[in-house]
């Protein structure tokens, strides 16, 4: 017995999530999409987690690299996250962003909370996506108050 699939995206939307710009470069070509599927997983050594569809451009690029860049969206960067969440192609996915080349080759994100620059540290199957483990390789720490997804829709935090 499986979960219906529209079941399934009801119960994930009622989990809070941060959002990322997960970006990628090989031989000249960059590319970013926006994630939510990204989490922490061991202290030592430095591991992240991302998960991506196997459809997606920006995976290519990450499998013949082996590196990837995760920048942390701030609570003003939805219109970034829209950005890199819509249909553009390779070759323009960057267009009218502002970023900086990190030292792994990726690119990095103006105004993110934080940007994680990460090695391959192994890619296992998900069943339509891909499971991504990072080494972290650097960090860099940005200011202010992250960017969330809940119930299709951003929002801000919120003292309780």
């Amino acid at each position: 017995m499986s979960i219906a699939e529209e079941d399934f995206k009801a119960a994930l939307a009622r989990w809070a999530s941060g959002v990322t710009v997960v970006t990628a470069a090989h031989d000249g070509v960059l590319h970013g999409m926006t994630a939510s599927s990204f989490t922490s997983v061991s202290l030592s050594p430095p591991l992240i987690s991302i998960c991506l569809d196997r459809g997606t451009r920006t995976l290519p690029l990450i499998e013949s690299s082996g590196h990837f860049a995760v920048n942390v969206l701030g609570a003003e960067q939805a219109a970034v996250s829209n950005h890199f969440a819509s249909s553009r192609t390779e070759s323009d996915r960057l267009g009218g962003q502002t970023f900086s080349m990190g030292t792994l080759g990726c690119p990095l994100l103006a105004g993110a909370l934080a940007h994680l620059q990460c090695k391959v540290f192994a890619i296992y199957p998900g069943g339509d996506h891909v499971i991504v483990l990072g080494e972290v390789a650097t960090s860099q720490l940005g200011e202010g108050d992250p960017l969330l997804y809940f119930n299709g829709a951003y929002r801000a935090l919120r003292a309780p």
